[in-house]
């Protein structure tokens, strides 16, 4: 060493190196000290590796440091920096970088002597593909199920989409994002769906759809019945209880313009004839089972008769305009409410008292249809049409009914052309002779007809001896 009292020296290499110092005075009395000098190495740090991962995956670093053992150097303490404040003291850390992108990592090395060495290297966080949409629908069994999906990646890293794989729940898959699918069976299925990049990232949505279950129709009916009358229908009905599968409705399509719900409905067919109609079974999930079936409406006859108001003991006038569409009318049967009765066409009756009666007819045909009408008649009593005539001057006669109701209808025929539509009349005759002068009395379309030949004298006057009176009920 140089002759100074403080002096520095830099070692070419490594090792422990004796150093002695010596003190000499004026009196050549000299002074020695001796020491030995440590001259410690650096750690080299070989490698810093980190594997490329994908965007929440940890990055796992992997140092590669070491120190030569002289002096008995070891590495002993270790200084991570991944940016943003995050540091680590471990050898080999973790650590997950929230964003993709490429990131340097420092790294500080030191050894149980103080000495320290410092490197970069870098870790990849690779993009993970993004779901934006993914879509299946619900179906009825037996119905194709429809997949949608979208999705992207960002351009970190050069990364962009390589691939998808959609698991359908039943066995099968596919790489199509956009297609159909039919499932067997009704039920749940868990759907996954998987996209990838070029760099190996992945990420994976799950979607269950339900097929559900169609209703089935074991059976639906309606018996013959004849025109007009309540057609029973019935439907039996049942569906799987799976995905909460209920039967919701029912709608009936009778094939005559008209429909109508409900399991068992009763329909009226206005004419006869065959119909074809069709049941549809409905659940909450919109499954449907449809039943078609003929029905045959027997014709039925039409009872149909007019029946006048009219006079006791006068044949009951009815016209008969009853009939029937198809076949053949087997069975006639008139009845009065005062227990006459026939099986006539048109019937022969008379009723003997005044007063109010119901006509009841009963048609059958040759198929067994019925149909029944029943309408009501006034029978009215004979009104007494008997006048007497009285003179009041030489050729003028006064007629009195014996009757006199003013809501009675009148008419007097004189016997000579001329007529009257008063009560009581008063009649000039201008030639004397026989005369035969009638009146009709007429009540409710009943009218009873009386004439009186009247004899007009010479010298004026009636010949009350030659008076004939003949009545005439009409």
């Amino acid at each position: 060493f140089p002759s100074h009292d403080n002096d520095t020296k830099t070692y070419g290499s490594t090792g422990a190196f004796p150093v002695s110092f010596t003190i000499n005075t004026n009196q050549n009395c000299p002074a020695v000290f001796q020491d030995t000098v440590l001259v410690n190495p650096f750690p080299v740090i070989n490698s810093i590796t980190a594997a490329d991962v994908c965007q929440g995956t940890p990055s796992n670093f992997i140092q590669n440091s070491s120190v030569p053992p002289v002096n008995g150097s070891v590495v002993n303490a270790y200084q991570w920096n991944f940016g943003g404040g995050n540091t680590s003291t471990q050898s080999n850390p973790s650590f997950s970088y929230s964003n993709p992108g490429t990131y340097v990592v420092n790294l500080t090395v030191s050894t149980n002597y103080g000495c320290s060495t410092s490197s970069s290297g870098q870790a990849i966080v690779n993009p993970n593909p993004v779901i934006s949409s993914m879509v299946v629908g619900d179906v009825c069994l037996g119905n194709s199920s429809s997949f949608s999906a979208t999705a992207f990646v960002s351009p970190a890293n050069g990364s962009v989409l390589s691939g998808s794989n959609w698991n359908l729940g039943d066995g099968n898959q596919t790489a199509q994002t956009n297609f159909s699918h039919t499932y067997a069976n009704a039920g749940q299925y868990t759907t996954t769906l998987t996209f990838t990049s070029n760099n190996g990232c992945s990420s994976s949505q799950t979607f269950t759809t339900h097929v559900n279950p169609n209703p089935v129709i074991s059976s639906a009916s309606v018996i013959t019945v004849c025109q007009e009358a309540f057609s029973p229908f019935t439907s039996s009905a049942s569906v799987q209880n799976i995905n909460g599968a209920v039967i919701s409705g029912y709608q009936w399509d009778f094939g005559d313009g008209n429909q109508g719900t409900g399991s068992n409905p009763n329909h009226v067919y206005t004419n006869y004839g065959n119909y074809a109609w069709s049941v549809l079974v409905t659940t909450n999930h919109g499954c449907s089972d449809v039943f078609n079936g003929n029905t045959t409406v027997l014709p039925k006859p039409q009872a149909l008769f007019t029946l006048a108001d009219h006079c006791r003991g006068t044949l009951m006038p009815i016209i008969n305009n009853s009939s029937i569409g198809s076949g053949s009318i087997v069975s006639t049967q008139w009845t009065t409410s005062n227990g006459m009765s026939s099986t006539m066409q048109v019937p022969s009756l008379y009723f003997q008292n005044a007063g109010n009666y119901a006509v009841t007819l009963i048609l059958t045909s040759g198929l067994g249809c019925k149909d029944t009408l029943t309408q009501n008649v006034v029978v009215t009593d004979l009104i007494n049409s008997n006048f007497s005539p009285y003179l009041l001057t030489t050729n003028t006669v006064h007629f009195l009914p014996d009757t006199l109701d003013p809501y009675l209808n009148y008419f007097w025929d004189f016997g000579d052309g001329t007529y009257s539509y008063d009560i009581n009349p008063q009649k000039l005759f201008f030639f004397p002779g026989l005369y035969t002068v009638c009146l009709t009395i007429t009540d409710n379309g009943c009218s009873s007809t009386t004439c009186n030949q009247v004899q007009l004298n010479v010298a004026g006057g009636l010949d009350l001896a030659e008076n004939r009176k003949t009545s005439i009920l009409s």
